[in-house]
């Protein structure tokens, strides 16, 4: 798979594959002059033809979790595959996350995938046009927008599921970053990581992370909604969500790098993702296998299983109306 590079003019210099309109590679200047890759990904880049790991992809049609693959859209049950733990993730077995996307523009600093979707496409109603463009600014801030339009009434949540790690792909796992997130409750979850339906307030939890502290600190406590997850794999609801407006969402940092990372969006939620579930099984970039917590993620969305749960933002997704959401990546040297 040939490399589609985009570039800024302070040393930042992204590589994709149209394979799940897919980031493979993030390198950047540290404070140090030393240049590192932030993100993961395979040694083997056939593995991106499936990326079973979903590793910088565009997640979709829906991505995390739909409880037991269905839910109810003008009064019809919608039935989805069922993929993980006789729920549905990410999309289905082939979701957006393993497409071959189109290259509908590619210019020094940006680049624009466009996907047609037919109907019924792992069940899902609705043929559906989506591009993704990503932009690198000149202050290390990648871009990333979603649009789509539906034929007819359907359910939309795209992501990006990029793997970071601030200490580089060679530099040691992430527990050592520091995380602040800007939100005052998640979506409580079951043991099979569905939403419950209620709002667990993160005070005096292990889940906490409304002022920046080291991820490893905590992440092993005996505490109910950890122990589901065996680490962080959550969705904050972010501060002030409704107004709709771009807004922080989460800050990370490292020591070691010097490098820090805030994430803004106009979604109302975002997934923390530890990498509790990778366990070597996969070799990254470097020779190095992918293990537990070898990067995180940190992912703008609706909330997880939104179609069942009439309070959530919905995800419906109006005929002929238009889906537009953004995602923000700055990197800059502490």
């Amino acid at each position: 798979m040939k490399p589609l590079v985009i570039k800024n003019k302070v040393g930042s210099r992204l590589s994709f594959t149209n394979v799940g309109a897919c980031l493979k590679t993030w390198h950047i200047h540290t404070k140090k002059n030393k240049k590192i890759d932030i993100v993961l990904g395979y040694k083997n880049e056939s593995l991106y033809l499936s990326n079973p790991l979903y590793l910088g992809s565009t997640v979709g049609r829906y991505a995390n979790r739909i409880k037991n693959g269905t839910f109810n859209l003008n009064g019809n049950t919608i039935t989805l595959p069922q993929n993980e733990n006789n729920h549905h993730l990410h999309g289905g077995y082939k979701g957006f996350s393993s497409k071959v996307w189109d290259i509908s523009d590619h210019s020094s600093n940006k680049i624009i995938f466009a996907l047609h979707s037919l109907d019924l496409e792992e069940n899902y109603p609705s043929s559906l046009n989506t591009r993704v463009s990503y932009k690198i600014t000149d202050n290390n801030e990648l871009i990333i927008n979603f649009n789509a339009e539906a034929e007819d009434d359907t359910v939309l949540n795209l992501t990006h599921h990029s793997y970071f790690n601030l200490n580089g792909v060679n530099g040691g796992n992430i527990l050592n970053h520091k995380l602040k997130i800007f939100s005052d409750s998640i979506t409580e979850i079951d043991p099979d990581l569905i939403p419950t339906g209620k709002f667990l307030d993160v005070s005096d939890t292990s889940l906490d992370f409304r002022h920046s502290i080291m991820i490893g600190k905590r992440i092993n406590s005996n505490f109910y909604q950890m122990n589901h997850s065996n680490g962080y794999d959550h969705n904050y609801v972010i501060n002030n969500y409704g107004n709709k407006k771009l807004k922080i969402a989460a800050e990370l940092r490292s020591d070691q790098t010097g490098l820090m990372m805030h994430v803004k969006t106009d979604l109302p939620g975002i997934q923390f993702y530890s990498g509790n579930f990778l366990d070597g099984s996969y070799i990254g970039k470097g020779d190095n296998r992918l293990k537990k917590h070898s990067g995180l993620c940190l992912e703008p969305q609706y909330f997880p299983d939104s179609p069942n749960h009439a309070h959530f933002p919905s995800t419906i997704l109006k005929k002929r109306s238009k889906y537009d959401h953004k995602i923000i990546y700055g990197i800059s040297s502490l």
